[in-house]
């Protein structure tokens, strides 16, 4: 079959078969030339950030040492780090604007002015992919990278000479003791194979045989960052034995940090007590007493001793034993002195806190009631107490509670009028709850709404026109004067009835909804001088239907 002659329609089939294998080739060499675009947007990006990081972390340093006559020598080698990192950082740049100069020639309007016939080595350095024409083209980077025989070596073997050496020369910076621990990549003596062969390969043709264009720059802007990575592992190296090494302080200042500065009687004050410049391995010698301003000698055998732990200093003083209000305190902080280590120097503190009696605010925010049938907002708050540790009790009547927010509720009472509710306000104070206060509400039912017709209560004598011309809804109900706000309180119409008295008799007529309708209207349009009652209306609202006992009675004339 395989010798067998082609129709025209198999050969018409295989060429399109092979136009169409090109055309998924084509568009799989985009996709992949995209993916490299976008890889190095966030590596350029991420270059940045390291730069401005760096930039920062060397002021730090560069302050420490204008004080700190021991920290120079450290800060001077940083400053070497600094000198080795920027030398490479500039020759990987300097080599991926020849790699992108020679692969595009003097094509490129980005970097290269043709009226003046120079290249903008600025431009050029800084060339994003996405300006870059000839992305895919492996052919001229790989002799760049590999060379062109023995007689022309590549780039490549330079780069990794300069790599070795500056692995070199940061690994040297720091105490030997670190050396192991520094996390310096940049490594080209791993074992590489070619995927599809097996065969061995070295580092520069693992790295840069048939890459394209796109991927060369990617992969040197990768190595500028585990530069500034590795300058970054050294320069932190350096700085903590500045720490290490001196105990050395510009500003001493003592410094009282309370927890918090309400407690309630029966809790304890806590707060941290330390020195601003402080030693981590000695602890300072801590000695307060309560009631006075300052500690002197004299009251040092009647002062509190207090232990610390990592140079810092936890106090805890009980308030069963005190009163209510502001309390004072007054100690003194002793550090070992630095230039004779048998002496010590003070440091004296005083400060205060404010002990109160447990209180709460329990409030209903509408009155001073619960209704029925409607949520009443309510709000939970309790001085000095976040309002996340802040929570409820029900510890009489009936409600539904529901959350809204830290120590704001809806209650809904489902018990009947009159009966009590008991609210109990609870703080999380140390660990613990406890209750801090209570407060009783009366359950009453929601009064009923006035019913309003045309605009009017009743009452008044009116002409045909003000109730023909009304706006709807004709009849509406509403609570008049009631102080409560909240938007379940809204009442709808459902029906009524019209009574109308004439040549001595009544007629009485039951209507749906709560508007105006034509019988209606044709009925107040043959009244003189008489009476119209609007009584029986049933209306709908918080507790479902109810029916009002009151009527709206109008004159016509």
């Amino acid at each position: 079959m395989s010798g067998a002659k082609e129709t025209p329609r198999q050969k018409m089939i295989g060429m399109m078969y092979l136009v169409l294998t090109a055309m998924l080739a084509l568009n799989v060499s985009k996709e992949i030339i995209h993916a490299f675009v976008s890889v190095n947007e966030s590596m350029v990006a991420t270059n940045k950030n390291f730069d401005a990081k760096l930039e920062d972390t060397y002021t730090k340093f560069q302050n420490i040492a204008a004080t700190d006559a021991a920290a120079k020598q450290w800060y001077t080698k940083a400053l070497e780090a600094r000198n080795y990192s920027d030398s490479l950082v500039n020759y990987l740049i300097d080599i991926r604007s020849d790699v992108i100069l020679k692969t595009e020639g003097k094509k490129n309007e980005y970097y290269y002015n043709e009226e003046t016939g120079k290249v903008n080595m600025d431009s050029l350095r800084n060339v994003p992919l996405t300006e870059i024409k000839v992305l895919d083209d492996y052919s001229t980077p790989t002799n760049f990278f590999l060379g062109e025989g023995d007689l022309l070596p590549g780039e490549a073997k330079t780069m990794k000479e300069k790599f070795a050496l500056y692995r070199g020369d940061m690994i040297q910076l720091v105490k030997p003791r670190d050396s192991s621990q520094l996390k310096i990549g940049l490594r080209t003596d791993g074992k590489y194979k070619n995927p599809e062969s097996g065969e061995t390969l070295d580092w520069e043709n693992h790295m840069f045989s048939h890459t394209i264009l796109a991927a060369d720059v990617v992969i040197l802007n990768k190595y500028v960052a585990e530069i500034r990575n590795v300058e970054f592992d050294v320069l932190t190296k350096l700085m903590s034995y500045v720490g290490a090494e001196t105990f050395k302080f510009n500003k001493v200042e003592a410094k009282v940090i309370p927890e918090k500065s309400y407690v309630f009687k029966g809790s304890e004050y806590k707060a941290q007590i330390l020195v601003a410049a402080f030693d981590t391995v000695e602890n300072p010698d801590v000695r307060y007493k309560m009631n006075i301003d300052s500690l002197t000698a004299a009251m040092m055998a009647n002062s509190i001793d207090v232990p610390g732990e990592n140079g810092v200093v936890n106090i805890n003083i009980p308030t069963n034993g005190l009163g209510i209000g502001v309390q004072k305190f007054a100690g003194v902080i002793r550090i070992r002195d630095p230039k004779d280590r048998e002496k010590f120097i003070p440091y004296h503190f005083h400060t205060e806190f404010n002990v109160g009696e447990p209180t709460a605010i329990i409030s209903a925010d509408g009155l001073n009631v619960f209704y029925k049938d409607i949520n009443n907002p309510m709000s939970i708050s309790i001085p000095g107490v976040p309002p996340t540790d802040v929570s409820y009790n029900i510890t009489k009547g009936k409600a539904k509670i529901k959350q809204k927010a830290p120590g704001v509720y809806d209650v809904m009472p489902t018990g009947k009028e009159n009966e009590d509710i008991e609210i109990s306000a609870l703080a999380t104070i140390d660990g613990k709850s406890q209750v801090i206060g209570k407060k009783l509400f009366r359950v009453k039912n929601t009064p009923p709404p006035t019913p309003i017709v045309a605009g009017y209560k009743g009452g008044e004598v009116l002409a045909k026109n003000t109730l023909l011309n009304a706006k709807q809804p004709f009849l509406e109900a509403k609570l008049l004067d009631f102080l409560f706000e909240s938007k379940e309180l809204n009442f709808t119409v459902t029906s009524y009835e019209v009574s109308v008295s004439a040549g001595g008799a009544t007629t009485t007529r039951k209507y749906q909804g709560n508007s105006l309708n034509e019988e209606l209207k044709g009925t107040i349009r043959r009244l003189n001088n008489t009476n119209i009652t609007f009584q029986k209306i049933e209306v709908d609202g918080p507790g479902g239907l109810r029916t009002l006992t009151g009527a709206v009675v109008f004159t016509i004339n």
